[in-house]
């Protein structure tokens, strides 16, 4: 089953369940953490930054774009520009948006300011993987579309059902839900890090996110 998200006014909440967790030294400590006050785990998609602070980051990357090469990383991922990281100034700022954004969700939301970046696609697909912490306590991604004028190319995050979920609502054969929210400029897409998520095929235009990771406690 693909729910795919198109009309969101400003939050779009997705409770989930039973994620399976990754083999990493953080497990545990995303087990712990990524409880909402249900006992469920939670999906945020909303607008996350301001336009302001959305113009000043897209700008510093389009002066830096041309000396970029397009680099690969693991096998999940296309040949794509980064940038790994950004100024101080943006940082900081882009900390504060969102911990406000996010203090009504959460107990403690906390941005990584070390472990920031930047990523331009312009074609290829996302394979299935999981997000492996680049510093202990990180238990979320935080990804925010820096462009929207781009053919697929869309995020997934593919939910496990639970056997409570099938006998609510049916359809056992559908053992998981993929959750794709439609790309909005300043829109993003928080996850646990232990969920499976994955994009189409890029096929035209210029795609380029921002990505953050981050400590959250429910």
């Amino acid at each position: 089953m693909n729910i795919v998200i198109q009309k969101i006014d400003n939050l779009c909440l997705i409770s989930l369940s039973n994620i399976n967790t990754a083999n990493t030294q953080n497990t545990q400590n995303m087990e712990n953490n990524r409880q909402s006050a249900t006992g469920l785990p939670q999906v945020i998609y909303k607008s996350m930054i301001s336009s302001d602070l959305h113009d000043d980051i897209l700008t510093y990357y389009r002066a830096k774009e041309s000396t970029l090469e397009y680099v690969k990383g693991s096998s999940a991922f296309p040949l794509r520009r980064q940038i790994r990281e950004i100024p101080d100034v943006l940082a900081q700022e882009l900390s504060s948006q969102l911990k406000i954004t996010m203090s009504n969700y959460y107990t403690m939301f906390e941005p990584n300011k070390k472990n920031i970046r930047i990523y331009q696609s312009n074609y290829g697909i996302i394979l299935p993987h999981r997000d492996i912490p680049s510093y202990p306590g990180d238990t979320h991604t935080c990804l925010i579309y820096l462009t929207d004028k781009f053919v697929g190319g869309v995020l997934s995050v593919k939910l496990p059902r639970k056997e409570t979920h099938i006998l609510e609502f049916g359809l056992p054969e559908l053992r998981h839900l993929n959750i794709t929210p439609e790309p909005r400029v300043m829109y993003g897409i928080i996850f646990p890090k232990d969920t499976i998520h994955y994009t189409d095929e890029l096929l035209e235009g210029d795609k380029i996110i921002l990505l953050i990771d981050c400590k959250v406690i429910y």
